[in-house]
């Protein structure tokens, strides 16, 4: 927990991504959520973006689309994003973040 992820266009910041917590072999919330691959994983973070980002386009920066987990091996899982079935609304990270915000959610990963 701690780590974090940050975000360059054209060597300015643009967005940080920090991990609050991490919930191994979550209980999901919804019937519609069964693990795949193994474990279902909630990630809680806190991202943060700069106005600079605007500069950048490919923004709005998109927290679902290309997301994958890595196990700590290196191996990519072939597992999916969930938040829609197994993470509430007002805990979800949303799945587009604009210049000049932050937000604090959770992300659910399958497989991990």
């Amino acid at each position: 927990m701690g780590d974090v992820l940050q975000l360059k266009y054209k060597g300015v910041e643009t967005v940080t991504i920090t991990v609050k917590g991490i919930t191994p072999n979550a209980a999901c919330q919804s019937y519609m959520f069964d693990a795949q691959q193994g474990q279902s994983v909630v990630m809680d973070m806190e991202i943060t973006t700069t106005p600079e980002l605007a500069q950048d386009p490919y923004q709005p920066f998109t927290t679902i689309v290309d997301w994958k987990a890595i196990t700590s091996g290196g191996t990519t899982v072939n597992g999916r994003i969930d938040n829609i079935n197994c993470i509430t609304p007002a805990e979800r990270v949303p799945s587009q973040i604009g210049p000049g915000e932050k937000i604090v959610g959770k992300m659910a990963f399958d497989g991990v």
